[in-house]
């Protein structure tokens, strides 16, 4: 009896149901990601015209049609390069999580000048040798009041962190900013 040519060396097995199926949802999953993409990362992204529209379509539909479309946008990105596709919309969205834990930073380090005051300020003069002391210490007092009067809308601990934000953009000390 002849042994089925894919136990030959070098000949791949055939793929199993289940994993055949495995892929098409992770491709479905890809599809998802790229309807659910924001759109300004979606405009940056080297798609495919044909699948650039048809994600643009699963943007306006929903329940059962969204599904029906996230299938076929699963098929058509089976005869595309789906790994480019994916390796592309990862980079897009990595400046996005770096931007994201540098406004985290910004935000742990507002609320430690809020906090402790003079130790943080200390760290951020040595930091930026321009940096304007006066008005820094003057955004901190305020925001200081601000949390003890517990307002609705902290103005002072706003207008704090687009000082820190200004800060760190520039890499120098900012104009002073008016509340």
């Amino acid at each position: 009896m002849r042994e089925p040519e894919w136990l030959e060396e070098g000949v791949e097995a055939p793929k199993s149901r289940s994993q055949i199926k495995r892929e098409h949802h992770a491709l479905q999953d890809l599809g998802r990601e790229l309807v659910e993409c924001p759109e300004r990362l979606f405009k940056r992204l080297p798609l495919p015209e044909r699948i650039r529209e048809e994600a643009l379509v699963g943007r306006r539909l929903q329940r059962g049609a969204l599904q029906r479309q996230l299938r076929h946008l699963g098929g058509l990105l089976e005869r595309e390069d789906h790994a480019a596709i994916r390796r592309a919309l990862t980079v897009a969205r990595e400046p996005d999580a770096a931007g994201i834990r540098h406004l985290h930073a910004l935000e742990r380090l507002r609320d430690a000048l809020i906090a402790e005051g003079d130790g943080p300020l200390e760290k951020l003069a040595v930091q930026f040798p321009n940096l304007d002391r006066q008005h820094l210490r003057q955004l901190v007092r305020s925001a200081r009041q601000e949390a003890t009067r517990e307002i609705e809308t902290p103005r002072a601990a706003r207008a704090l962190f687009q000082f820190l934000k200004a800060l760190h953009a520039k890499d120098e000390a900012p104009q002073r900013v008016d509340q």
